[in-house]
């Protein structure tokens, strides 16, 4: 996932957040969504993130209840 910042001086930064989802195992109904790593991208997007199919997080969400991968 990737977002972007306006810092107090109006310059753009883009950060990146690399996260895991799954079902929890005791209660059906819950997600755990766990983050793995959170960072300024300094250099900008590389090619396969600018290239990046934009996919809305509820789907993310629903395809790992569902327990399927997302379609390209």
């Amino acid at each position: 996932m990737t977002w972007r910042v306006r810092s107090e001086e109006g310059l753009d930064s883009i950060y990146a957040a690399f996260f895991s989802v799954e079902r929890d195992r005791r209660r059906k109904a819950r997600l755990i969504m766990r983050l793995q790593s959170a960072y300024p991208l300094d250099d900008g997007l590389s090619a396969s993130q600018r290239n990046g199919r934009k996919v809305r997080l509820h789907t993310l969400l629903k395809a790992a209840y569902e327990g399927r991968t997302i379609k390209a």
